[in-house]
This record gives C-alpha cells, structure tokens and sequence, in this order.
C-alpha cells in the first residue's frame, strides 16, 4: 500500500481513521468527505506528496493544524464542517491552488499577510454558505482568481472594486441580500458565468451587465 497515490474512503460514516494512513507516502490524493470525522490524526501530515485534501461533510469544528505541513497541496476541500476560525498560515501555502470553506460557521477569515502579495497561485475560492455579510476587503488583492463563490453569505452589498478582479471566470453571488450591483461588474471581461439568482431585492440591472451578456456570459 505504500505505493497508492490515491485513496478514497468517502461516504463510510467513518468516525475516527487508523494513524496508520500516515504512511502512505505516495499518496497524491486523499478523499475523506461525507464521513463523520470530529478529528483526524496528526500523522496525516507526514502525507507531502499529497496534493488534493477532500475533508468535506464532516463534523470538525477545529481547522487540522498538520495541514500546514502538507507541503505540495494544491487542493483543499472543508466545506460542511463546523470551523469558526481559519488560521493565517494557510494562507502560506504557496502550492494552494483552490481552497474550499464553504457551509462552515465562519463570520470572518483572515487577510493573506501582506508579505504573500495578491496569493497569485489561488485560482479558486469558495466562501459560500458562512456568515459574512461583506466581502473581504483583502479578496481584492486576489487578482489571479478565476473562481469566487460567496453565495449564501448574508451579503447586503456588493464592493466596486470587484470589477478589478479581472481573472474572474465564474462568479457566484446567489441567495444574498442584494438590493442593487456595481456597474464595474461588466469590468469583468472572462466572465462566463454569473449568478445572481435569489436576491430577492435585486429588481434591476446596470445596464452594463448587458455587455457582459453580449461578450457570452451566462447571467
């Protein structure tokens, strides 16, 4: 078995795993979502080939503190779980290329030090599901994303400077509390899907979302 690459143990209603996986060393893939795991073990984190980390649909209420010694991971999936904080460090993977935190019970997540810059080896982001109310200042400085879902996070408005993410390929902004968007939205040149659906106080549009539309983009 030292020589899997990839393991899935997903859907077991497993509720605990054997230390053991920590000596998986090739292992390059890992999929533990939909169990019902409140821990995992801290040998996990001898895992530094691993590269997709699926811990979804679980029951941790504490973010995995060997994670940050997983050294080549460029995936990593805790949505459904029950964190409330996030910390920094994770925003030091400089292999990271999508980080979901989606369903948690976030109100906040912290800014990336201002030493890591923009993170430009983030692609994807997915905050759906938590209690926000307001976009992240700092995801601003995100300018490589090409996906960002903030569904479902109590939104209330929506900052123009969105319109300077302009890697942004697939927006998600459903199931808030939008009154109105910024007209900077048509900014967002690669765009091909944006959803505004379930924002029951949204009843108009800038008119340049209309350019977006014209330019392809599913709205």
């Amino acid at each position: 078995l030292e020589s899997l690459v990839e393991l899935d143990l997903g859907d077991n209603k497993l509720t605990s795993l054997p230390v053991e996986l920590g000596n998986l060393i090739r292992l390059e893939s890992l999929l533990l979502s939909f169990n019902q795991l409140t821990s995992v073990p801290a040998e996990l984190g001898r895992l530094t080939s691993l590269k997709k980390l699926f811990l979804g649909k679980n029951q941790l209420t504490t973010f995995p503190a060997w994670i940050g010694e997983l050294t080549s991971l460029e995936v990593l999936a805790l949505a459904g779980n029950k964190l409330k904080h996030v910390p920094v460090w994770i925003w030091s993977r400089l292999t990271l290329k999508s980080l979901d935190l989606s369903d948690n019970w976030l109100i906040r997540v912290p800014p990336p030090p201002q030493e890591l810059g923009n993170l430009r080896w983030l692609n994807e982001l997915a905050l759906a599901g938590n209690s926000l109310k307001k976009v992240p200042g700092w995801i601003r400085n995100l300018t490589s994303l090409r996906v960002l879902w903030l569904n479902n996070t109590k939104l209330t408005s929506l900052p123009a400077w969105i319109g300077e993410l302009t890697s942004l390929k697939q927006l998600d902004l459903s199931e808030n509390l939008l009154a109105s968007v910024p007209e900077e939205l048509g900014d967002l040149r690669l765009l091909t899907d944006l959803d505004l659906t379930r924002n029951t106080m949204l009843t108009s549009m800038p008119t340049r979302i209309d350019q977006l539309r014209t330019r392809g983009c599913n709205v």
